[in-house]
């Protein structure tokens, strides 16, 4: 009887090892539901055996139950482990794109602001998808420059602020004709500075569209705390029961189609408000932030990065779990004269 009950308890003992085991292992299944999918930064790397064709998944835990996630080919799946976290996979930055696609990069950089240009094309050309063909429209009233051969001059009048804010997506709209040609389009605010790698992890699904960045200031906060624009009578008011994310306005772009879009509707709506007189609290972000709601009310859902991709230079809020991460700087004003000096029309 005793030896029944030992070889009972070696069965079992075994079992549940192989229980643990099988609940721990990181399983890769298919996940065709159309939900947000966020990037996080890498923070262990899982490889296959052949190391050799470098296809490791870097991962980072994240306490929710399930998350899109997209690998370095393309399919989307999910991870979880039997604590119910998931891993969310950042592509390795040696996986590279079979395909390089045409790539739009809109930058405004009037004024004193073109202290800022020179610095960001040239870590734009060293980290930002070196693997495609990129294009810089680069919106300036600094006719005289001399720029690269991939750089685009559009003219630009210094705008009074917050005016040359508010109103970019109409001198982007004013060059659809020329950005329809292109696989993607993305957005960078005048002063970013590339710090690491950007790879294809940025691109969003035809089905996804879009791409947007939280706001560093906001992550982790609370909805019904987010500076949306509260104004009823704007075309940027969000009421304190909606929203779900609050993004910034610095770092955005998708897919020629959607970028364009979306860049129309906010154009109509930035109409709307100046002709009622009407300023948002953050202007174009506002904005940004209401398309974003409508957008997702539709069905669908955007391409979410974390504020790896718009890191402070400095204040870093609550977001110091991303700084040895940062794959974008914002560069602080007040190493270049102001936010007020920056500003001023001569």
């Amino acid at each position: 009887m005793k030896k029944i009950h030992l070889i009972i308890l070696f069965f079992c003992v075994i079992l549940t090892s192989f229980i643990t085991y099988a609940e721990e292992r990181i399983f890769l299944q298919e996940d065709t539901r159309q939900i947000p999918y966020i990037y996080y930064p890498k923070k262990q790397t899982l490889c296959p055996e052949d190391k050799s064709n470098f296809n490791c998944l870097n991962v980072f835990l994240h306490t929710k139950t399930s998350l899109h996630i997209q690998t370095e080919t393309g399919k989307r799946v999910y991870i979880q482990t039997r604590e119910h976290n998931v891993y969310q996979l950042l592509q390795d930055s040696r996986i590279t794109s079979t395909t390089p696609k045409k790539i739009a990069i809109l930058y405004i950089s009037t004024g004193k602001y073109i202290q800022f240009w020179n610095n960001f094309y040239h870590s734009a050309e060293r980290y930002f998808l070196p693997n495609h063909h990129k294009t810089y429209f680069l919106f300036t009233n600094h006719d005289t420059l001399d720029v690269p051969t991939n750089v685009i001059k559009i003219h630009q009048d210094q705008l009074p602020w917050p005016y040359i804010t508010f109103q970019r997506y109409h001198f982007f709209s004013k060059i659809a004709h020329l950005l329809k040609e292109y696989d993607y389009i993305f957005f960078m605010n005048g002063t970013l500075f590339l710090k690491d790698y950007v790879h294809e992890e940025i691109f969003p699904t035809k089905e996804q569209g879009i791409m947007v960045t939280l706001h560093p200031g906001q992550y982790r906060k609370a909805p019904a705390t987010y500076p949306y624009e509260r104004h009823p009578s704007s075309q940027a008011y969000v009421s304190y029961e909606d929203g779900i994310y609050y993004v910034a306005g610095g770092f955005n772009g998708g897919t020629a189609e959607s970028f364009l879009k979306l860049t129309e509707t906010i154009k109509q709506m930035t109409e709307k408000d100046l002709k009622n007189n009407i300023l948002p609290q953050w202007h174009d972000e506002s904005m940004l932030n209401r398309y974003l709601i409508d957008y997702m009310k539709t069905g669908k859902k955007p391409l979410i990065l974390t504020p790896q991709y718009l890191m402070p230079e400095s204040d870093f809020f609550n977001i110091a779990e991303f700084l040895p991460y940062t794959k974008i700087l914002i560069l602080e004003k007040k190493r270049y004269g102001g936010a007020k000096y920056l500003r001023q029309n001569n």
